[in-house]
């Protein structure tokens, strides 16, 4: 392999969207209403406006007023952020084998690829810039302009690591991510809490 891509959430990091949705409706009228938990996780998250978000079409001030107009939400900007970001815990395990990979001097190229917004990635370079150190690029949807599994995000990528699919491996929890990878030309380990990581990455030739 050329170059190994890792996702973000549920890879390097776990994350809650409805610890954000909870930490969100703390600033409503009905803070504590399930109904109403439940309805901002569904607004914030695998929606069209998130989507939007994270393919970088809205900016920050843009998607903070779609969020706090609807819930009656009531909080300054830092904190809306901090509620809406404040989702990640850290994955030791994929940390270990991160670590083992980057002291390696033959190791390939290591990017971060991430369905993500930039109040995600301004929370985790301000709070956790450790879970960064090991990677040569980050690849951030709402720079890129896609998400994943769109084909044209893979393709730009694989332009940028040479032009040779074959030689760039995907880890990523979505198997939607990781068979529109492989429809590129990639290779893909889904990830799951149980994957041998280092296993797969040896039977694909690293």
């Amino acid at each position: 392999m050329k170059t190994l891509v890792f996702d973000l959430g549920n890879v390097v990091a776990w994350f809650s969207h409805e610890k954000a949705a909870r930490q969100l409706a703390k600033f409503g009228p009905m803070p504590d209403c399930e109904i109403t938990i439940k309805a901002l996780q569904s607004h914030c998250f695998g929606s069209p406006l998130d989507h939007s978000f994270e393919r970088g079409q809205l900016d920050k001030e843009h998607f903070r007023s779609q969020v706090k107009a609807p819930f009656g939400l009531n909080l300054a900007d830092e904190e809306f952020d901090h509620a809406f970001s404040d989702i990640f815990e850290p994955n030791p395990k994929t940390h270990a084998i991160l670590d083992k990979i980057h002291l390696n001097p033959g190791r390939p190229k290591i990017w971060l690829l991430s369905n993500t917004t930039p109040l995600h990635i301004e929370h985790i370079k301000k709070h956790h810039p450790e879970w960064l150190r090991w990677f040569d690029r980050l690849a951030l949807s709402y720079e890129l302009g896609y998400r994943k599994p769109e084909p044209g995000l893979y393709d730009q990528l694989c332009k940028d690591s040479g032009g040779d699919p074959s030689k760039i491996l995907l880890v990523d929890d979505l198997p939607a991510n990781c068979e529109g990878a492989r429809d590129r030309g990639w290779n893909a380990v889904c990830y799951q809490p149980h994957t041998d990581l280092l296993g797969e990455l040896a039977v694909l030739g690293w």
